[in-house]
Parts: C-alpha cells; structure tokens; sequence
C-alpha cells in the first residue's frame, strides 16, 4: 500500500512526531528521510467546490460569493483560501459557516488553528487573536480571498 503524506505546518509535524515512543519516532524518522520526496507542505486551504454560477461556488456544504470567473456552471473546481485569509467570528452565527477550533499552535509571531466546521471539514487559519480549543466560532471568507483553479483529472 502507498502511503502519501501532507505536512500542513513543519511545527505541527513536528509536534505530532514528538507525542510518539521511541521506537514510531525512529521508525518515522526512517520512513520521512526515505520518502521525502513524498512529503508536500500545505500553504493554504483546499476545497473541493461546484461552480454555481459567475460569481458564486458552493464548499464547505454552503454557497460563498467569489470573484468572477469563466468557468461553467456546475463544474467541479479547487477552492484555495489562504490560512491568513479566514476569519474567525466571536459567534457562530456571525460567520458563513461555523465551527469549533481543534487544534492551536504558536508559532512565534501568530496562532496556527486547525477548525472543525458543523460538517466536519478541516479549516486552518492563521491569526494573532487568541482563541480557546473547544471555543465555536463563526467562519467568513471574503470573496476576493477565494481562488478558483480548475480540477486536476
């Protein structure tokens, strides 16, 4: 069986290696200087969206508005958010979609957050605002932040 790898954050990674015995750590060590090559870092967020029309695409269970572009309707494209590019709500209901946060990690000038949406999608952000994990949250992207790319088939 093949195994494929995302590094969403080096510190992240290196955070989960850390939690592992001894023997996974050197085990995974091996494996990561075996197949480096495998391993791609995650710089922004993608979703697999549908175009609705024009200036609207459907993700994350729900329609975000988007910057125009010429691709049909009802095609199935990449959405990518950049992480600085989401942001988080005091309350649920202020944001497109909620959600609750997961995972918080500092990263020396900013908080990298993993977020669970209501349907269970993965969000990361980055951001210098504090938030607790358990906390929920609203959810925005604005539409000049949401880059569409065609499906790679």
């Amino acid at each position: 069986a093949e195994v494929k790898l995302t590094v969403c954050s080096s510190l992240y990674f290196k955070f989960h290696l850390h939690r592992l015995n001894h023997d996974d750590y050197i085990t995974s060590l091996n494996f990561i200087t075996f197949r480096s090559n495998e391993l791609k870092e995650c710089t922004c967020n993608r979703f697999d969206a549908k175009v609705v029309d024009a200036t609207h695409v459907r993700m994350l269970g729900t329609e975000f508005e988007c910057r125009k572009h010429s691709f049909p309707e009802y095609s199935d494209v990449i959405a990518e958010v950049e992480f600085g590019k989401v942001d988080l709500q005091d309350y649920q209901e202020e944001g497109q979609i909620d959600g609750g946060v997961d995972f918080i990690i500092y990263k020396g000038n900013h908080y990298h957050l993993t977020v669970i949406t209501g349907n269970g999608d993965s969000i990361y952000v980055d951001t210098n605002d504090v938030w607790d994990k358990g906390d929920l949250v609203g959810i925005k992207i604005a539409p000049k932040d949401i880059k569409l790319t065609a499906l790679e088939k």
